[in-house]
């Protein structure tokens, strides 16, 4: 009964596996977003039924917990645009202050609160936001994917998705910024800034060694290439092998192409104001 929701939800279902690439277009190709699944792979609910104990409910939050990955799926209208709270759609919670997830609706907005490491006990640290998801009345289909390493939320067609990677950056910004996260619009550009701010802090200080090094050593062709290879590509690599590997994914060479940026601005910087002195 707190901060309840208006509206009417056809169809829900929680998968305890992630989708595959071919069962989330089959999701929105159906006219029912669930009939793509079936109830041994989690809870499925419809209009047609009253209500479901709430057993099955702990039985899978059991086995999330272990894989830290689902899948969710729901069909829904709202019948008022401007509710806050915000209004509870879909809640997994103990209490007001203890959750597993919510969705939810705040005003036009779809609030997303998720509980790990990082956003806490009660997922508001910070909560997602998908702007605009409940601009009118009608019918809309929203599947929320989600893993350790990312989130993936698509709001009825493949084409009107958006992703947040659950990056070390983004981790290292929210928890040590002095103003905690509120929310986080996951079409915000503020994502990129993360990843810079994040590199920065990382590479910036090996560029200025490198260029200090430089400046008191002179050495040999041979020096300066060993140099160069050692301070340079190899930190670079070997942090980008180890993000990969940590967020399963595939090596960015954008990220490395990052990593050589960073340590030859503040090598250049260096050497500069070296110059300035001299």
């Amino acid at each position: 009964g707190d901060r309840p929701w208006n509206g009417k939800i056809e169809q829900f279902c929680l998968i305890k596996k992630l989708a595959l690439n071919q069962d989330i277009k089959q999701v929105f190709v159906s006219e029912n977003p669930c009939d793509s699944f079936s109830s041994q792979q989690g809870i499925i609910f419809d209009q047609n039924q009253i209500s479901f104990s709430p057993i099955p409910i702990t039985k899978l939050n059991q086995k999330l917990s272990k894989s830290s990955e689902f899948i969710l799926a729901v069909k829904l209208s709202t019948a008022d645009i401007n509710q806050t709270g915000p209004a509870r759609i879909v809640s997994i919670s103990k209490d007001l202050f203890q959750r597993n997830l919510t969705l939810g609706q705040w005003r036009s907005h779809l609030s997303i609160r998720i509980r790990n490491n990082i956003t806490g006990k009660n997922g508001t640290q910070p909560e997602f936001i998908i702007p605009n998801a409940f601009s009118d009345l009608k019918n809309h289909t929203i599947l929320f994917i989600y893993n350790p390493f990312y989130i993936i939320v698509i709001i009825d067609n493949i084409s009107q998705s958006y992703m947040l990677s659950l990056t070390p950056e983004m981790a290292w910004f929210w928890q040590s910024s002095p103003v905690r996260q509120g929310s986080i619009h996951l079409n915000s550009w503020n994502i990129i800034f993360y990843k810079i701010l994040y590199y920065c802090l990382v590479f910036f200080p090996l560029g200025w060694c490198l260029g200090l090094i430089l400046k008191r050593i002179r050495g040999k062709l041979s020096f300066y290439l060993l140099l160069v290879s050692g301070g340079v590509i190899v930190p670079a690599v070997i942090f980008e092998v180890l993000l990969s590997v940590e967020a399963d994914r595939t090596l960015s060479w954008i990220n490395i192409l990052l990593s050589f940026t960073i340590i030859l601005m503040s090598f250049y910087r260096v050497n500069k104001i070296a110059k300035i002195n001299q």
